[in-house]
């Protein structure tokens, strides 16, 4: 099932790429919902965008990894030469 770029997009062209088992379910799901077809379409559509995006901004860590990053923000290590530079540099921008 592909829908190309230059298509429009509609139930008409969604419904032409749909098998007719998966047709027929979303033609169920929609009844019982007591909604078009399309509202059907566009509102599992709009909840599976925000499943994805949910998915993908999320950082999961180990336990191990959240206990690390706890403790650094709790023991942060000595600032290195790099750091240090990067401080007085940026105090000077600061001062004018």
């Amino acid at each position: 099932m592909s829908i190309h770029a230059a298509e429009p997009l509609s139930i008409e062209t969604l419904s032409t790429e749909m098998t007719a088992p998966v047709r027929a379910k979303v033609e169920e799901a929609a009844a019982w919902r007591g909604v078009p077809v399309a509202s059907f379409v566009i509102e599992a559509a709009a909840k599976a965008a925000d499943e994805v995006i949910e998915h993908e901004r999320l950082i999961q860590l180990t336990r191990a990894d959240a206990e690390q990053i706890m403790n650094l923000l709790d023991n942060p290590p000595e600032p290195n030469a790099a750091l240090r530079k990067a401080a007085e540099s940026h105090q000077r921008l600061i001062r004018g």
